[in-house]
């Protein structure tokens, strides 16, 4: 396959892509990542899952949920489920390139994602991709391809805390997957520049089973930009507002049999919730009004109260990290926290958390 040029917007906007297939052959995949650089993946299991179908799908899935839709997070082009997960992948293919059982995990991580991500956490109440994981992936060839590779698909898809510890970890540790969303929204919001990504890459380092730095001044530059990304995305009000309403479009379209839950898993964002804007029901349309790139939502102080016309109340999901740190010295090798090294950042992460504990109230106008 040749490489493919920068997709044009009708505008005249050149989309650079951040991830490109350069080369496809039936034995080698070539993939140019503007975190990892160009690799070429050679392993029959990796390809295999990658080219199948329930892997392609994620292409048509959206990182950052409903926001790409109505053009408010601004990122173009958008986060693919698709670009993560293979990116979390080629960071274990750096980091481990002899543990494939691992990459394997990475890439399938997110394979169970609906349309739309965690928007969908909205209409059930619960994190949906995690807990429907196993009876969504016995719905596709996956288990087969990885018994044709003598791997066993239940232990390559688990969730279980400690199954695989470079890929997950709990926050605030470093992990492939907190570390690949978290660097590629840092390049697609312009928060982090892209030649110092690919140095905080060069810099992370397995000690004791976990993905750490080894470079100070990096670690401070990570975490700060990650703590940033979670400001301008993950835990925007404005966001999370939007992600309110069309998770209770979607659980209302669920109700009057709009759309079936199998449908979570076909197609593209753009087709599923085209089909609920556009379904006619009175109830639902009274949801999704709100979901667009005009309505307001602002913070409003407890004491206003609740009585100005529609209010929501939120709990946010805070995202940080801390990283860890492997220091050389006289008396050898030694693992610090940035918050131990670095007053001040200590100081910025604890206020931060601070400042989201309680849940807001947002006006929507």
């Amino acid at each position: 396959m040749a490489e493919v040029a920068s997709p044009v917007m009708s505008n005249g906007t050149v989309l650079h892509a951040r991830q490109t297939i350069t080369s496809n052959t039936p034995s080698s995949m070539t993939i140019t990542d503007s975190l990892y650089g160009t690799m070429t993946i050679t392993s029959p299991v990796l390809l295999a899952l990658t080219r199948d179908p329930s892997f392609q799908r994620l292409h048509g899935i959206h990182q950052h949920g409903i926001t790409p839709l109505i053009n408010v997070n601004k990122i173009l082009p958008p986060v693919s489920r698709f670009e993560h997960s293979l990116g979390a992948m080629l960071l274990l293919h750096t980091l481990a390139p002899h543990d494939t059982a691992q990459q394997c995990a990475a890439l399938l991580h997110d394979i169970s994602h609906t349309v739309l991500s965690h928007v969908t956490d909205y209409a059930f109440g619960y994190v949906i991709h995690e807990v429907e994981k196993q009876a969504y992936v016995q719905t596709t060839r996956i288990p087969e391809i990885l018994d044709q590779h003598n791997l066993a698909w239940k232990h390559i898809t688990s969730e279980e805390p400690g199954v695989w510890r470079l890929l997950e970890q709990p926050a605030p540790l470093l992990c492939a997957d907190r570390l690949d969303y978290g660097l590629r929204d840092m390049i697609a919001f312009g928060i982090v520049a892209g030649s110092t990504v690919r140095g905080i890459v060069r810099q992370l380092v397995v000690h004791d089973g976990r993905i750490m730095c080894s470079d100070v001044a990096l670690a401070r530059v990570l975490a700060r930009g990650y703590m940033r990304c979670d400001q301008l995305a993950w835990a925007n009000p404005h966001h999370s507002g939007l992600y309110k309403f069309a998770g209770d479009a979607i659980r209302l379209a669920l109700q009057y049999g709009v759309i079936k839950k199998e449908e979570l898993w076909i197609g593209t964002d753009e087709q599923f919730w085209d089909k609920i804007v556009h379904c006619g029901i009175r109830e639902i349309d009274e949801m999704t009004r709100y979901v667009n790139d005009h309505t307001r939502y602002e913070v409003i102080p407890r004491r206003e109260g609740a009585d100005k016309g529609i209010v929501l109340e939120l709990k946010l999901k805070i995202r940080t990290i801390d990283p860890e740190i492997v220091l050389s010295g006289e008396t050898g090798v030694h693992v610090m926290r940035l918050s131990e090294i670095d007053e001040a950042y200590k100081r910025e992460r604890e206020e931060y958390i601070e400042s989201k504990r309680e849940p807001i109230l947002l006006k929507v106008s």
